[in-house]
């Protein structure tokens, strides 16, 4: 109940809040609406004054100056000079080379008179000034210049904007005519400045020699904006306070206050289902006659407060039926594994029914309970990705063996041949069929056998060395390099390369069960399925975490897990032990510190074994 009232104060808070805001949102919408309105009418005004400008000194730059004749002095000087000269642009000496060409042609009084031109009339824009281009090299050569503080001085060149040389002399859609309509540059410069208009000068053969261009200052027209911004949003922000203030008081009323109500209402309801109340009169009891959406809500959170509980139930059904399909599937994979999974799941459940009956500290809730029996269901869901040749190989070499033993009759039918065409005698041929017998029977007792012996991999070893001779004369190994790594298997069936394939079935585990969105309450499903090899010296897998890293409840799935292995008859790398023999295996791992000692002797207490051992499992049953 406490939660619910602090949840209550935060939804009237922020109830009342969000009405603000959202008004003053649409209220600074609407303004940022209009001043884009207003601001692409002032860009527009602004280009529109510029081209005018523009389009008056153009006309006069053709009338008054003598454009044509300074464009080709300066493009002829420009043109004869060598890239290496051309590189010095900006310098004096460069500035130099240009001045003497004014001195001699006039070009410089044509040059001044188009400055002060472009002074004169183009008052309204921020920079104007004539240029020609060099297409080839991709630059554009200044003429004239109206910048009063950094001008560009005749025969200075800079890079053009990229594709402004073609936009200009290839967009046919803005050819110089008689309404003459300008040529649109899109091109920023110096941060704020863009270059709105071009319009060609031409010459006497109505060639384009020049382009007069003028440039607008972003900043300026921002400014014009920002001036206007200023005094709109005084009146619209207050207007917008005022209505945002009654609207979240109004809402405060009518919507927050009773769904605080609610609010408070289904955390009762919560922390009565935490506690084991199943109540099902919370809102029906509740009363709430607003007429309205809110009314019907809580009615309607009534009935499903009745069916929840029953919904639940289902829910819960499901999911146990979904993870013992899983179990049996994993289990079913592999007629090595039987019912393995299945066996465990019995043995945890009557193991914590036998805990909760002695008044045990593990006294789990329901769903606690059923948070480790999904766990021990699904901690092998990872022999999924394991190939069946690894997890059902069950002696050293597998379908190799035949390739052996038909290697060794070759080499019998060999011996024949040779002692019937004479080359060896009887006596010979009987001691080498009885030696290859022989091998061949060993290597048959080592492919098979559980446990390997210091001699049996002494004489593994010798077999490395010996050869013999085939039909063609050739020498080959009596056995293959990959042969005698398997053979030489001391415990089990698997070499080091598929053990660690199969080991790896406890972080394939922790990957497609990290996959499923468990409810909160069964988060810890993949942390204990994958931990189940780990071991309290910290020397099991995955991750070899040990001592009071590992939680009870992994290491008693270990025990299971461990016990059921030994036990089970249908290991292919091993024969079922009795339950001594068992029991002896666990309890020498306690001592090696790799088992919880006082878990073990609870489970042997408990005799939740019993519910998996049977006489078609050729267990011997004791006492213990």
């Amino acid at each position: 109940m406490k939660q619910g009232n602090k949840k209550s104060k935060h939804i009237t808070t922020r109830t009342v809040w969000l009405s603000v805001l959202s008004s003053i949102a649409v209220g600074l919408a609407s303004l940022l609406f209009g001043l884009g309105i207003y601001g692409n009418s002032l860009m527009r005004e602004s280009i529109t004054r510029a081209r005018a400008t523009t389009s008056r000194a153009a006309s006069s730059a053709q009338q008054v100056a003598d454009t044509a004749g300074l464009a080709k002095d300066v493009m002829t000087l420009y043109e004869s000079l060598t890239d290496e000269v051309r590189s010095m642009t900006g310098t004096e000496e460069y500035r130099r080379i240009f001045e003497s060409l004014e001195s001699v042609s006039g070009s410089g009084k044509a040059r001044d008179t188009l400055v002060n031109l472009l002074r004169n009339y183009m008052a309204d824009v921020t920079r104007g000034y004539v240029c020609a281009f060099d297409a080839e090299r991709g630059v554009m050569v200044y003429l004239a210049d109206s910048d009063r503080k950094n001008p560009h001085f005749s025969g200075e060149w800079e890079p053009a904007p990229e594709g402004w040389i073609e936009e200009l002399t290839e967009f046919k859609d803005y050819e110089w005519n008689s309404s003459n309509t300008p040529y649109i540059i899109k091109r920023s410069e110096n941060g704020d400045r863009i270059c709105v208009t071009a319009y060609p000068i031409k010459d006497a053969e109505k060639q384009t020699c020049a382009y007069l261009t003028a440039e607008l200052s972003i900043n300026n027209i921002i400014t014009d904006i920002v001036k206007y911004a200023l005094k709109v949003s005084a009146v619209v922000l207050g207007i917008t306070l005022i209505v945002s203030v009654f609207v979240g008081l109004r809402m405060k009323k009518t919507v927050a206050d009773p769904i605080n109500t609610i609010a408070d209402t289904a955390a009762a309801y919560v922390q009565d289902r935490k506690n084991g109340i199943y109540k099902t009169d919370h809102f029906s009891s509740l009363g709430m006659p607003t007429g309205d959406e809110l009314e019907n809500l809580t009615d309607v959170m009534g009935d499903m407060e009745k069916e929840l509980i029953e919904h639940e139930n289902q829910i819960e059904a499901l999911l146990d039926s979904l993870v013992k399909a899983l179990s049996i599937a994993i289990d079913d994979r592999s007629h090595y594994t039987g019912r393995h999974t299945q066996n465990m799941a019995k043995m945890a459940e009557s193991f914590l029914d036998w805990m909760q009956a002695n008044g045990n500290s593990w006294h789990y809730d329901e769903t606690k309970r059923r948070v480790f029996i999904m766990s021990v269901g699904l901690h092998d869901i990872g022999k999924l990705t394991v190939p069946l040749e690894i997890m059902d190989k069950s002696t050293r070499l597998g379908p190799g063996l035949q390739t052996v033993a038909d290697r060794f009759a070759r080499m019998k039918l060999i011996d024949r041949v040779e002692y019937l065409e004479g080359r060896i005698s009887e006596a010979d041929y009987e001691t080498k069929v009885r030696e290859t017998n022989d091998t061949l029977a060993f290597i048959e007792k080592t492919n098979s056998a559980g446990y390997l012996s210091d001699e049996d991999l002494e004489r593994i070893k010798a077999l490395a060395d010996m050869t013999f001779t085939d039909e063609n004369g050739v020498i080959c190994n009596l056995l293959t390099e990959d042969e005698i790594k398997k053979l030489s298997i001391r415990k089990g069936t698997l070499t080091e390369e598929e053990r660690s394939v199969m080991q790896s079935h406890a972080t394939s585990t922790w990957h497609i069960l990290k996959q499923v969105d468990f409810p909160a309450q069964y988060a810890y499903v993949p942390i204990w399925a994958a931990s189940h090899h780990e071991l309290l010296r910290g020397n099991g897998y995955p991750n070899g975490i040990g001592g009071e890293k590992i939680p009870k409840e992994v290491r008693l799935l270990t025990i299971l897990d461990i016990f059921e292995a030994l036990t089970a008859k249908d290991r292919p790398y091993k024969p079922s032990f009795p339950l001594e023999k068992a029991w002896s295996i666990l309890d020498s791992m306690v001592k090696e510190g790799s088992l919880d000692g006082e878990l073990l002797a609870e489970f042997k207490e408990s005799r939740a074994w019993e519910t998996v051992l049977s006489p078609d499992r050729d267990n011997q049953w004791s006492d213990i």
